[in-house]
């Protein structure tokens, strides 16, 4: 690995260590603080802020990733790319707010706690306008980091230092909407500053949507049996079991830690390196293999130690999630097989229509378990769906890349063959 990845790798480890201070600090403190119900209408609304901002976003968090790092070098060319997202995202605004206010409507929470509902709504529309994708593949690890650190700073402190009652839930989702208008404020005066935002024409609007809605379809996909389940223990269960979840969720979030910074700092960078006569594949294998290694170890500590973790971070209202968050860890490390894969082996290589099939598969095979073990044992049985979920991606990526290795290993100078096309066969389910 080069120094500027080892570098950027270094900064997002460092950053998105100190985003787990918000499941490891903050989460434990709002547990106790909005109690049980206010905390399960936290969860729930914040489900339909992941799952709304998927419809914003559309693919563009990977799509825009490559397409930055491959016009990095042409100012006019990286003009173009930034302004269709940039317009693209605004054009996208509406659906996403509809799809938010539906999913408020549909699970209660908006009649139950409409200002925090409402005050969501800010923070939907903030995460999915981001940036990231842009400093990311421009590799500016430190100001992303910075950008996005400095914010999250903010919100925590105000956190620990004025929510005090279930009441303030409200000021909870206030103080959550901080991070993504202030990064997002920064990122735009940035390129602009820069030159490169512009009104773009309708043709580059159109191949931009064009071209990022095989990654919309899989992050749809990936929401609907992720994202929205709190929203749909909501309605098949009990908001208690709401509670449970999100506990749970919380165990993957760690176990999955690694993800999120080597993601960031190396696709750029495994971008440029399957362009090389090697083909990448060195770097590509050694850093799934890192990805998975870690994720294991994490998964086993965490596993063994949720009870104790839970009974002393927790209140005894919570017990029922040690179940929950063993069964969360062993989902984080298909989960995290599922990204090495994805992001360092298939998507650089642009075979990204299996993505779709996986994640369809998994939609199907993960939502009919929640739908039926959800309402027989509340968050247990939704985590079991979501493991049947991230067990379906994990076989069908790791089947369709293994013909791929295996012709790559075929030659002595670990190329391939000149008269295979790699990318003909992985284009089919």
């Amino acid at each position: 690995m080069d120094r500027l990845l080892l570098k950027n790798l270094g900064l997002y480890g460092a950053y998105y260590g100190f985003r787990f201070l918000f499941p490891l600090i903050v989460t434990p403190f709002l547990a106790h603080v909005l109690a049980r119900g206010a905390f399960a209408d936290f969860a729930i609304i914040n489900s339909c802020v992941w799952t709304s901002s998927v419809f914003m976003e559309f693919g563009f968090y990977l799509y825009g990733v490559a397409k930055t790092a491959a016009a990095a070098d042409d100012k006019a060319e990286l003009g173009a790319v930034v302004s269709s997202i940039a317009m693209s995202k605004l054009l996208l605004s509406p659906m996403a707010a509809a799809v938010y206010l539906g999913l408020t409507l549909w699970t209660g929470v908006l009649g139950r706690e409409p200002t925090a509902s409402l005050v969501g709504l800010v923070s939907a529309l903030g995460y999915g306008a981001s940036f990231a994708w842009y400093f990311q593949g421009r590799q500016r690890g430190l100001f992303a980091v910075l950008n996005e650190a400095i914010p999250q700073a903010v919100q925590f402190s105000l956190l620990l230092l004025f929510v005090r009652s279930p009441s303030q839930l409200w000021l909870v989702f206030v103080l959550q909407a901080i991070p993504p208008l202030s990064s997002l404020s920064v990122a735009l005066l940035t390129v602009r500053l820069e030159g490169l935002l512009h009104l773009p024409s309708l043709a580059t609007v159109r191949q931009a949507l064009g071209k990022a809605s095989p990654y919309f379809v899989e992050r749809f996909c990936f929401s609907t049996y992720t994202s929205i389940v709190p929203s749909l223990v909501a309605v098949l269960s009990t908001k208690a079991a709401v509670a449970d979840y999100s506990v749970g969720d919380r165990f993957a979030t760690v176990v999955v830690s690694l993800v999120g910074p080597l993601t960031q700092a190396a696709m750029p960078r495994v971008a440029r390196a399957v362009r090389t006569p090697e083909g990448g594949w060195g770097l590509s294998i050694r850093l799934v293999a890192v990805l998975v290694s870690v994720t294991i170890v994490l998964a086993l500590a965490l596993g063994l130690a949720a009870n104790v973790i839970i009974h002393m971070f927790f209140s005894k209202d919570f017990a029922g999630a040690v179940t929950v968050a063993r069964i969360f860890c062993l989902s984080a490390v298909f989960s995290s097989l599922s990204y090495g894969v994805a992001n360092f082996v298939l998507i650089p290589r642009d075979h990204v229509r299996v993505m779709f099939w996986s994640s369809a598969m998994a939609l199907v095979l993960g939502l009919s378990a929640q739908l039926v073990l959800a309402p027989l044992w509340g968050a247990t049985g939704a985590a079991i769906g979501r493991l049947v979920a991230e067990v379906t991606v994990a076989t069908v990526l790791l089947t369709t890349a293994a013909p791929f290795f295996r012709r790559r290993e075929g030659r002595p100078d670990g190329r391939v063959e000149a008269e295979i096309d790699p990318a003909a066969s992985l284009a089919e389910p």
